[in-house]
């Protein structure tokens, strides 16, 4: 396994528990975190914003999902290098206000040097697939 794929993986475990320290560790300073509108994919929002940018970024969404969500959790079913990208297949689970649903993600990362410097979501695993080839 690459350590570009296992640090990708190590990021789930610390999202789950919300370990802001553990994530920074893992991305660069001015990371990017892109959303695709849910909306348009008719899906629940699950984000306030499109982007996030820095680890400031990370800490404010962070925030969010704390105020909006009861628990939401991602998980990563399939992790794999391609090309310079790493693609990621999962799920996410939220519960809010007494309802909750889950809905598959596709999460593209890419990279500068050993950290992730943008994260790329997309709500169709085949759009993530085509995503992570264009590089």
């Amino acid at each position: 396994m690459s350590s570009r794929v296992e640090t990708v993986r190590r990021a789930f475990p610390a999202f789950s528990a919300r370990d802001i320290d553990a994530l920074e560790a893992l991305i660069t300073p001015d990371v990017e975190i892109v959303v695709a509108s849910p909306e348009l994919a008719g899906k629940p929002s699950v984000v306030r914003k499109s982007r996030y940018d820095g680890h400031a970024g990370l800490r404010e969404w962070l925030a969010e999902i704390e105020t909006d969500f009861s628990d939401l959790s991602l998980e990563a079913r399939e992790v794999e290098e391609v090309d310079d990208a790493v693609l990621v297949l999962g799920t996410l689970a939220y519960e809010a206000a007494g309802s909750g649903g889950g809905m598959t993600l596709g999460w593209v990362c890419r990279f500068d040097g050993e950290r992730v410097s943008r994260i790329e979501t997309y709500w169709d695993w085949d759009e993530a697939r085509r995503a992570a080839s264009r590089g």
